[in-house]
């Protein structure tokens, strides 16, 4: 039974998440020797009940270079890893205080963002990125926040912390379970055909039914669930078809999450919760769908797992909005099934 005939009858709100990550040790990097103070020239004009005269003065402000660092952020923490590689082939713009100029990686694959100011406010906006001729589409923030990379990325500079560190990736979920936790059969997927009638997976194959609307991850009951992203529990209930569902709410363009067939909950509605943070455990559904849709009782292990976007949902593996053959796609690399098709 799709759960939109059923559930989301409570959703509470909606929030803004992050989680401080760290214990990640970023390159050692030497670090850019400072331009010293400078002085600029500000005339102004001010004008009075009687006459307008011109003021000219002088101010001292403290200029220098910013190195960035931008990596392939695979495990989608913010944090650079041992694994995750350098990005040297994105074209930046650097914006702010009247000025804008186009940033290159140096030779030694970092970007030098060159006579900033000390205190001043900057954007860096992404004119092209990619990875292995993967489009990057998200930025990980190192507060373990995600955000679209077609909304920049605004600071202010900070001379004393000469480095900057993005993570960018294509997607932003991890699996909503631990890593190597054994599946005892393969998962059905997202039914991608919007004809009733027929039904079709990313992988091309049938290993779905018409019109299931998230992905069935066959795992023992009891095995620990996680959130796939950063967010806020908007919605908690009873699931008719067994156990209880669980909605997370992420601050990435109206995504949300959907973890369906749990035993157990351990969090409220309203609680903030970081990527990969346990929510409950996994249960089992008393009924079962055939291809066809027909309806059969039986007992099931396994997680109902869905992304939306704006209330209709998506193919975590290979949007369907994205087209026949895309490799858009929701997960992070170290999720590595969507990348074993073409």
């Amino acid at each position: 039974m799709d759960r939109r005939t059923f559930l989301r009858c409570a959703a509470v709100g909606a929030g803004v998440a992050g989680s401080a990550l760290a214990g990640y040790e970023l390159g050692r990097w030497q670090l850019p020797t400072p331009l010293p103070p400078s002085t600029r020239t500000v005339t102004e004009s001010v004008t009075g009940p009687t006459v307008t005269h011109t003021v000219t003065s002088t101010q001292t402000v403290t200029a220098g270079t910013l190195e960035l660092q931008l990596f392939a952020d695979w495990h989608g923490d913010g944090g650079k890893q041992n694994d995750e590689t350098p990005v040297e082939n994105a074209t930046l713009e650097l914006s702010g205080q009247g000025m804008r100029e186009t940033v290159k990686a140096d030779e030694d694959g970092r970007y030098r963002l060159n006579g900033v100011i000390q205190g001043r406010k900057y954007r860096l906006d992404f004119t092209e990125a990619s990875l292995d001729g993967r489009p990057l589409r998200f930025l990980s923030l190192p507060s373990g926040a995600f955000q679209p990379i077609s909304d920049g990325y605004e600071f202010t500079a900070d001379l004393s912390e000469p480095k900057l560190s993005l993570g960018l990736t294509h997607g932003f979920l991890t699996l909503p379970f631990p890593k190597g936790t054994v599946q005892k059969y393969e998962p059905s997927f997202v039914d991608i055909d919007l004809n009733s009638g027929s039904w079709i997976t990313w992988q091309g194959n049938e290993q779905t039914y018409d019109g299931h609307s998230g992905t069935d991850f066959i795992i023992r009951e009891g095995t620990k669930i996680l959130a796939a992203a950063p967010g806020r529990v908007t919605g908690i209930g009873d699931d008719p078809n067994g156990g209880m569902w669980i909605t997370i709410d992420h601050l990435v363009q109206g995504y949300s999450t959907f973890y369906s067939h749990l035993k157990e909950i351990a969090l409220g509605v309203g609680t903030s919760v970081a990527r990969g943070r346990y929510i409950g455990l996994s249960g089992f559904s008393i009924w079962c769908r055939k291809p066809t849709g027909a309806y059969f009782k039986c007992h099931a292990d396994h997680l109902h797992f869905e992304a939306d976007r704006g209330g209709r949902y998506v193919d975590p593996y290979r949007s369907r909005v994205a087209g026949k053959g895309s490799t858009e796609t929701l997960w992070t690399k170290d999720n590595a099934p969507q990348y074993a098709a073409s």
